[in-house]
Parts: structure tokens; C-alpha cells; sequence
């Protein structure tokens, strides 16, 4: 029985993802497989990757590093800001039916809004 075709790329999906995440253009990536010996397009890189990602996520690359999960300067302010909102105290009338413009409390509301031109 014949073995179904695969591309000989198929053994450097891993490196092709790695060049990607580092935002390598296609014409990058096929010049760079024109220098281990395999000649293919830019456009036939892009369209393997696209047929093999379907079969092999695309993910991040492992390189043997734990990921950083201390937050940054900015995370941590922001979460600081964040806290700080939650604790604050709101001021809230009971009898507040939502919001009201300046034609409500002047006329009770019975009568509708109308366009000033100036």
C-alpha cells in the first residue's frame, strides 16, 4: 500500500511556528528554509502552515521556560486603581429612579424634551 504524501516541510512545522511568533514574513521564512536546502515560495510556506495548523495547533512554543507570572508594573497599577474603585463608597438616594435631566426636575418630568437651537 502507497503512503499518503506529506510534505517534507511537515518536519519543520516547529521551526516555521517559532519563526512566525518572532513576526518573520513568509518571504523571510522561505528564505531562511532556501538555506537548510529546501526551495519553496513564500506563498507555499503560508500554505502549508494554514493546512497544518488544522492538525497541529499552533500554541506556544516550549523552549524550556516556565511562563513569567509575576505582573508587571502596569498590571500591578492598574489592579491597584482597580481596588481602589471597588472600595469607594457611592452615594445613593433610595427614592432615585435612574437617571434625570435638568427638564425633569424642573417640570416633574411630564413634558418632553425639546431641541434648543442656538
Amino acid at each position: 500500500m502507497k503512503k499518503p504524501y506529506q510534505s517534507v516541510l511537515t518536519q519543520h512545522y516547529a521551526l516555521i511556528r517559532d519563526l512566525r511568533y518572532k513576526r518573520k514574513t513568509w518571504k523571510e521564512i522561505a528564505a531562511h528554509l532556501g538555506s537548510i536546502g529546501i526551495t519553496i515560495s513564500a506563498p507555499g510556506v503560508y500554505l502549508f502552515f494554514k493546512r497544518a495548523r488544522k492538525h497541529c495547533p499552533l500554541g506556544l512554543p516550549q523552549h524550556g521556560k516556565e511562563p513569567n507570572t509575576q505582573p508587571t508594573s502596569t498590571q500591578q497599577s492598574v489592579r491597584a486603581r482597580l481596588e481602589a474603585l471597588k472600595a469607594r463608597t457611592t452615594v445613593s438616594d433610595s427614592t432615585d429612579k435612574g437617571f434625570r435631566t435638568g427638564a425633569d426636575v424642573i417640570d416633574g418630568g411630564n413634558q418632553p424634551l425639546k431641541t434648543i437651537h442656538h
